[in-house]
């Protein structure tokens, strides 16, 4: 199994559980008590699907489908569904919610990481240009050793030639 996207996120953990509770909820406005009795029904990975022949029966008692999800009664627990979906989002998004909280967090995060890229960019920028500094340095002196180097084998060739 590999693991989601936001997985270890609190904050969408959290809405996802507040939404797989709204969706299993019940609203006490219409005949019609809960989501799947009208065909909406929640799989295993948490994703809704409609069953169609449930939806059609349900269709065809289009005042008391309505009541389910416009009903207003003032109560969160059964109001209807699309006055509870209403509500969830607009306290998801405003300030102080889940949604503008995490965004604060990330805009933290991300003004954090941005310094701390600064500052890597700027050790890695003086540690090159030591190393530079020192690479110069040594390919000076390889050349002073590698003219020492001819000189001296050139004094040994002349000696040798002297005494041979």
């Amino acid at each position: 199994k590999t693991a989601s996207l936001f997985q270890a996120d609190a904050a969408v953990v959290g809405l996802q559980s507040l939404l797989r509770n709204m969706v299993g909820s019940s609203s006490s406005g219409s005949t019609y008590k809960r989501l799947n009795e009208i065909g909406i029904e929640r799989q295993l990975d948490g994703s809704l699907s409609v069953n169609i022949a449930k939806l059609s029966v349900a269709a065809n008692n289009g005042a008391e489908l309505q009541k389910l999800f416009t009903t207003d009664n003032k109560n969160a627990q059964s109001n209807g569904f699309a006055v509870k979906f209403a509500s969830f989002a607009k306290g998801a998004v405003s300030a102080g919610g889940v949604v503008a909280n995490k965004s604060t967090a990330l805009a933290k995060e991300l003004t954090l990481n941005t310094s701390e890229q600064a500052k890597v960019n700027e050790r890695a920028a003086r540690t090159e240009a030591r190393l530079r500094k020192q690479y110069s340095a040594l390919d000076s002196k390889m050349a002073n050793l590698n003219a020492l180097n001819a000189y001296v084998a050139q004094q040994v060739t002349t000696w040798n030639k002297s005494t041979g």
